[in-house]
């Protein structure tokens, strides 16, 4: 039996290194030899199958009619060999199936792994998943089925085992932050392995994640962008190869907006129509904050306009507290609908506009907040709809309104991920002349503030 293996295993690889057309009949006749040929006792035989393998997936035009079973034999018996050889270039093959476009395959056969009893086939498992998130990122490892698999390894009684599925924690809050660590409640785990998770991922340096490499199908897109553009079809690939490269993973993108009305007490918008008193009113704020708060990606749809409607009517309450709590939920609402926040925020920077001069620290602490997300998240332009507001506060005769409006434009101009050059070019003489204004002003604070706005615009 070991020699009939050890020949299939050998003349595949013979095959497939001698075939270079993709379509050649030895492809379809040997792919199914590999499910056996791996499970084979002699590692040297095993050895020779992953070679086989290797070739297979990179050039056979069926390599996908295989995946299934060839996935399923790599992942359970060439991922836990004894031989490092074997288990390495097992993993080799997993991850070009992946490549090629078999991520769903991959993660049936590694999701049965990781629920295995035996501590030799679920770790490697978990660093096989670690690695495929290393090397194609959540577009292509779909991070949602791997959260599904951490329970058991999580929990397992080898500590080798819990220890990689730690690792692989740490992987998903690396491209996912937040939101991953808010969807650890959905798996019940022990307070003090939460405990441990959360002091890991302290450590952890989120947003800059990108993946090592690229599947087939985003190579042959990436090349077919870079050739669409000048006659210099490799120069063009180059430049979008590494605009790719260099374009961070959103986590956002993977995550399914929900309605927060459906978040929210029944009678919410009854009891916050009927308020009238501040406690009241701050006490419906509060339940609107908490289930925005747990939302991550809202929906903009629907009855949102209404909840926008609520809170902005209590920006023109008497009640600093009632005031600050509702520009606190707009900023979180801003946060959980993105872009789609532009509808409101044009008319809410209007509002906003007198709460510049406010010394108030229920205020204080979250317009600065709020006015940030506007540019952060693209809900505003800068000619269009925000010079009239800062042209209005930086002349105002309040020196806190100076120095706020003076610090929103500074921040803006120093945060290389949100500022436009093309939109300040084209408002930088009235800009320039506000900002030489502002550097002989009374005040000493927004003399500073204006000299390092200057330098901010002289930068852009």
């Amino acid at each position: 039996m070991i020699d009939s293996d050890r020949f299939i295993a050998c003349r595949v690889l013979a095959m497939c290194c001698s075939a270079d057309d993709g379509k050649a009949d030895v492809f379809a006749r040997y792919g199914g030899a590999f499910k056996k040929a791996i499970a084979d006792a002699n590692p040297a035989c095993q050895e020779k199958c992953c070679d086989a393998a290797l070739v297979f997936v990179d050039r056979a035009n069926c390599a996908m009619n295989f995946a299934e079973s060839t996935l399923g034999a790599f992942v359970s018996k060439g991922l836990s060999a004894t031989k490092t050889t074997v288990h390495d270039k097992s993993l080799q093959v997993v991850l070009m199936y992946i490549e090629i476009g078999a991520s769903e395959q991959a993660l049936v056969a590694l999701g049965e792994a990781c629920g295995d009893k035996l501590p030799k086939v679920v770790e490697p498992a978990v660093d096989c998943l670690i690695r495929a998130l290393q090397d194609f990122g959540p577009r292509n490892v779909p991070i949602d089925r791997v959260q599904k698999l951490l329970k058991v390894p999580l929990e397992h009684t080898n500590g080798k085992v819990r220890e990689k599925a730690v690792e692989l924690c740490c992987e998903i809050y690396r491209w996912m932050g937040g939101i991953f660590q808010q969807s650890l409640a959905a798996l019940k785990l022990k307070p003090a392995l939460l405990k441990d998770l959360e002091a890991k991922f302290k450590d952890i340096k989120f947003g800059e994640a990108r993946p090592n490499k690229r599947t087939r199908a985003e190579e042959k897109k990436a090349a077919k962008a870079g050739s669409g553009g000048a006659a210099g079809g490799k120069s063009g690939g180059g430049g979008a190869a590494k605009e790719a490269k260099e374009e961070a993973f959103d986590p956002m993108s993977l995550v399914k907006p929900v309605d927060l009305v459906s978040a929210l007490p029944k009678d919410w918008m009854t009891k916050m129509a009927a308020a009238k008193v501040w406690k009241e009113k701050q006490a419906q704020l509060d339940e609107l904050l908490k289930a925005a708060e747990t939302t991550p990606k809202i929906l903009s749809t629907g009855s949102f306009g209404d909840v926008i409607a609520h809170c902005k009517g209590c920006l023109k309450d008497k009640n600093v507290m009632v005031v600050g709590k509702a520009i606190k939920c707009l900023t979180v609402l801003n946060k959980g609908t993105r872009k789609e926040f532009a509808t409101y925020a044009k008319t809410l920077l209007k509002e906003y506009s007198p709460l510049f001069k406010s010394d108030k620290p229920q205020i204080d602490s979250v317009i600065d907040a709020a006015l940030d997300a506007f540019f952060e998240f693209k809900c505003v332009d800068l000619a269009a709809d925000c010079m009239d507001v800062f042209t209005e506060n930086v002349k105002n005769k309040v020196s806190v309104a100076r120095v706020r409006a003076l610090g929103w434009f500074n921040r803006y101009m120093r945060n290389t991920q949100v500022v436009s050059t093309a939109a300040v070019n084209g408002v930088a003489k009235p800009l320039w002349e506000l900002l030489v204004a502002a550097m002989y002003d009374s005040a000493a604070d927004v003399r500073g503030i204006a000299t390092m706005c200057s330098g901010a615009l002289v930068a852009v």
